[in-house]
């Protein structure tokens, strides 16, 4: 299984911050961004791959898995809010705003489903190793 993890949304103050802070953890990062000058700036800072991707655009998935289909984990770093007044957000502007902060997040997770229940699955029964050996020290007493 790969050490990667994805950091999409790689070139904002948080994606980039914590791209570095797994970098210098010693972690593997792909870092995702919409700028290219800037994502590639900061893939050769950290000796890292990255994709050129825009989650408001339909396949960013599909393209973003044909580059890295194997990963540890996903870090969301995308977001925006729309400060206006209520009575003037529009259906499409909250349509916007749900797809950027919500729904390609989901999507994500979705195309990524599989590999991502492997992660869930192999920590569980760890854990469940963990908690047993507990009892039995427990029992021991």
């Amino acid at each position: 299984m790969s050490e990667k993890y994805l950091v999409v949304g790689a070139t904002g103050s948080i994606g980039s911050n914590l791209a570095e802070q797994l970098y210098a953890a010693g972690k593997e990062v792909h870092l995702i961004g919409r700028d290219e000058e800037r994502t590639k700036s900061l893939s050769e800072k950290l000796n890292c791959k990255y994709t050129i991707s825009d989650v408001l655009e339909n396949g960013f998935v599909e393209k973003i898995k044909s580059e890295i289909d194997d990963i540890k984990g996903i870090a969301y770093c995308v977001g925006s809010i729309d400060l206006k007044p209520l009575r003037m957000v529009s259906e499409q502007d909250f349509t916007k705003c749900m797809k950027l902060n919500l729904y390609s997040a989901v999507d994500l997770i979705k195309g990524y489903q599989e590999t991502l229940k492997k992660i869930i699955k192999d920590r569980l029964f760890c854990f469940q190793l963990l908690l047993l050996k507990g009892v039995l020290q427990i029992m021991q007493l």
